[in-house]
């Protein structure tokens, strides 16, 4: 049993936890190539954590969901060189699933490349399987010029006391940070450090042309992103380390007193 604070009231919850995971490709998906000129298909794995709090009156999120982690993996299809026939990349990857298929060898060594991404982000090893049988469904149906995402999201369902609530509804309440805060924030002048690496809030990857902001914690996003975030919650996206937030005396208050 876990609680929570709001002004003068303690409310306690029960937290639990399952994950789901949806594979799928779209025609917007960027495209990924080889920088060693060979076909492939890019797989984008992505976890998520998604809080909901449920009271005796309704369910509702408490924030929106966190990317926690993201690696892509650029899976080889064929052991030659690249082609610009379209048609001809359709057919290689339909013979690399046709050798996962038909080779217990192959498939395993397929499972173990998953597994491998897998655990990179976190996705806990009881789910592997499924996930795994997942991706080699859609890749029936997948084409190689466009991601294939794997989304994985743990969703975490508290489920509030119902003796602390009575006919007003409690819902938990995003705090801002403040105002100086937002406007001090450092601002990254070089983005050649963050190739290939996306804004975890809109999900768009940096470009040149971008202007970022970089917390205190070395995360950064662009600019209007976590400047509209920060109007918000006081938190950062990713580690949720919490910074200066205003209190109801409209005066400052650090969380990280010392």
């Amino acid at each position: 049993m876990s609680s929570i604070t709001d002004e003068n009231l303690e409310f306690e919850f029960v937290e639990t936890g399952i994950f789901d995971t949806i594979v799928y490709q779209e025609v917007t998906n960027s495209c990924y190539r080889s920088g060693a000129g060979v076909d492939i298909l890019a797989i984008r794995f992505c976890l998520y954590k998604v809080i909901k709090y449920c009271n005796r009156f309704e369910e509702f999120e408490l924030e929106p969901g966190v990317l926690l982690a993201r690696h892509v993996l650029k899976l080889r299809i064929s052991r030659e060189r690249r082609s610009c026939d379209s048609n001809k990349r359709m057919d290689r990857l339909a013979r690399y699933r046709g050798i996962i298929a038909g080779s217990p060898r192959e498939k395993r060594k397929f499972k173990r490349k998953m597994v491998r991404y897998l655990s990179r982000i976190g996705a806990p090893e009881e789910e592997h399987e499924s996930i795994i049988e997942k991706i080699l469904e859609e890749l029936k149906d997948a084409v190689p010029d466009l991601i294939l995402d794997v989304h994985i999201a743990k969703f975490i369902t508290r489920y509030t006391a119902e003796h602390f609530f009575d006919d007003t509804h409690y819902r938990a309440k995003l705090i801002p940070a403040t105002e100086s805060f937002i406007q001090g924030l450092e601002k990254v002048t070089s983005l050649e450090s963050f190739g290939g690496q996306t804004c975890a809030i809109c999900m768009e990857a940096f470009a040149a042309h971008h202007h970022l902001n970089r917390l205190p914690c070395l995360h950064s996003y662009h600019q209007h992103c976590i400047a509209q975030w920060l109007q918000i919650n006081h938190v950062c996206p990713i580690c949720r380390h919490p910074y200066p937030y205003a209190t109801a005396s409209a005066e400052p208050s650090d969380p990280n007193p010392n």
